[in-house]
């Protein structure tokens, strides 16, 4: 025999658990988000730096193109062949979950490497 009102004790505790449910995917989702808008950054970057990487400045090219990606360059190095750089991208977390222990804004970064296109293929 069921008791009366306990289906309103069911619907209550579905609902919550749709509710925390639709909440983490948000929040994982933005993260996503976040980690391919890095990885975006940073590879334009690198692409950037290795075109003027005879010219001495890719890391100022690579500055450059970070903040036109709305990425901030944490690292840039540049050796003979190539130049690697590190970008990192700020994410806002749309729910705050109790808890999930990231704040507000959580920062994603990536890294990314490229050198001078080669204009003949080895034969």
């Amino acid at each position: 025999m069921v008791d009366r009102g306990s289906a309103s004790i069911w619907v209550l505790c579905v609902s919550a658990l749709v509710l925390l449910m639709g909440a983490l995917t948000m929040t994982v989702t933005s993260l996503d988000v976040g980690r391919a808008r890095a990885a975006a950054a940073a590879d334009v970057s690198a692409l950037a730096g290795a075109q003027h990487l005879t010219g001495g400045s890719a890391c100022r090219w690579a500055r450059e193109a970070a903040k036109r990606n709305s990425a901030v360059l944490s690292d840039c190095r540049v050796e003979s062949t190539h130049v690697t750089v590190s970008v990192t991208v700020s994410v806002t977390v749309p729910v705050r979950l109790p808890f999930w222990p990231l704040p507000a804004g959580a920062s994603v970064r990536a890294t990314a490497r490229a050198g001078p296109a080669v204009s003949e293929l080895p034969p």
